[in-house]
Order: structure tokens, then C-alpha cells, then sequence
């Protein structure tokens, strides 16, 4: 019997578009019987690797533009059938919260935390996202606090942390291109590619055949058939 294909997921749990792709990795499982390897990174020490920061003074072009971000990111999760919103502030410990999506995967819980925490941000009224939310949602895995904090303040943790960055930048992950997933070769892992900045980011366009029928083809979290187009072709002025 042979193994079910691998996918890496890096995801940045502060990442609009990362919390919009983490909600459809439970149904890209089930539709095409990969497996979702979940890997926290924080952007923010990509782009420090990669000496660029578009975040940094001006948008460097309209996409990098927050009122653009807010309104692309709310036709995704409208698509999607998914809450989103917008963060109270852009200034907020992204580090923290990829330091607490590491010490889950290092404990074993990858996903479920992963999902967690990135549906706290854009997902939930909470605010502040900070210490106290990433123990509770530690708790409500089944984590015990005191084992967690300590997981997550372990210099290992900060190490495979700072690791995992250097990978994702080795691997292309978080580029303004290509699409986040890049369809490989049958029975040959699938890399996931985080999007932070870029527009498709969360368009599921892996090909894992022969599991999966077409590349662009998909469902909704609301279990209908669609096609991965950009949600602005099909909800057409929403939000204007």
C-alpha cells in the first residue's frame, strides 16, 4: 500500500492568508488522502533573511496596502464561509505566536493548535492576542499550562523556530510567486508555500494525483463545488 502524499504547510500564524489556507487544510486531507504537515514560521524573520520587508515604509505596491489586504482577505473567508476579521492593530507579538504554534509541534499537536491560533487572530473577537490566549488555547487542546509554557520559552523551541525559517526561505515558501502549493511529481511530497502578501495565497492548487480529479478544482468549507478563482470574480463589487 503506499503512503499517502505529504504536504508541508508553512504557515505564519499572525498571516491573513495563512489563517485562509489553514481552513481548508482538514478538507484538502479528506478530498485527496494527503497528509498536512503543519510548519510554523514567522514571516517576520523571513523577510529579515531576505533583507526586504514590504511592510516597511510605503506599500511597495497596491497589495501591500492594508485597506486592500482587509478587503481581499474578507472575500476569501465570505468564499470560503468563514469568519473573518480585521485586527484591532497591525502591532501585535507575531513572534509569540509562532514560538506557541512551534512548542505545540514540538508536543505533537501541530494542527490543532496551528488552526487555533491563527483563527484567534483573524477569526474571534479576542483581543489582545498575547500569553494568556495562547495557554487557554493550549488548555482547550488538552495541553497541560505549566508543560506548555515551559515547551514554549525552551531555547529549542526559539532554534527550530529560527531552523524552519531558514528552510522556508531555502524553499521559496512565502514569494509573491508561485501559488502556495506547488504540485509535485506522484508519490512525491507536495510543498506547501506560505503567501504572506500575495493575493492567491490560499488557493488550493495542489495536484496530488491520481487522489486528486483537476489542480484547480475544490470545495468550500461548506461542502459545495467550486472552482479556486478569485473570489472578487464571482462576488462581484462586494465590500465597495
Amino acid at each position: 500500500m503506499e503512503a499517502s502524499p505529504r504536504v508541508e504547510f508553512f504557515f505564519s500564524p499572525g498571516s491573513r492568508y495563512s489563517y485562509l489556507a489553514a481552513s481548508q487544510m482538514a478538507l484538502l486531507e479528506a478530498e485527496t488522502g494527503c497528509t498536512v504537515d503543519w510548519r510554523p514560521v514567522n514571516g517576520g524573520d523571513i523577510r529579515k533573511l531576505r533583507r526586504r520587508d514590504p511592510f516597511e515604509g510605503e506599500p511597495v505596491s497596491g497589495q501591500y496596502d492594508w485597506s486592500y489586504r482587509e478587503r481581499d482577505a474578507r472575500l476569501w473567508a465570505d468564499y470560503y464561509g468563514i469568519r473573518f476579521r480585521e485586527p484591532r492593530s497591525h502591532h501585535f507579538d507575531f513572534c509569540l505566536l509562532a514560538r506557541a504554534a512551534t512548542a505545540a509541534k514540538r508536543l505533537g499537536r501541530a494542527a490543532d493548535y496551528g488552526w487555533r491560533i491563527c483563527a484567534a487572530v483573524y477569526g474571534t473577537d479576542t483581543w489582545p492576542i498575547d500569553e494568556k490566549v495562547c495557554i487557554a488555547l493550549a488548555e482547550e487542546i488538552g495541553f497541560d499550562a505549566d508543560l506548555f509554557w515551559a515547551t514554549l520559552e525552551d531555547p529549542e523551541t526559539e532554534r527550530v523556530l529560527a531552523a524552519a525559517a531558514e528552510e522556508a526561505l531555502r524553499r521559496g515558501a512565502f514569494k509573491r510567486s508561485p501559488p502556495p502549493f506547488k504540485a509535485m511529481k506522484p508519490g512525491t511530497a507536495a510543498e506547501a508555500r506560505g503567501a504572506e502578501g500575495e493575493r492567491n495565497a490560499n488557493l488550493l492548487c495542489v495536484s496530488l494525483n491520481p487522489l486528486a480529479a483537476a489542480p484547480n478544482a475544490g470545495r468550500s468549507s461548506s461542502g459545495s463545488s467550486r472552482r479556486f478563482a478569485h473570489p472578487s470574480r464571482s462576488v462581484k463589487n462586494r465590500g465597495e
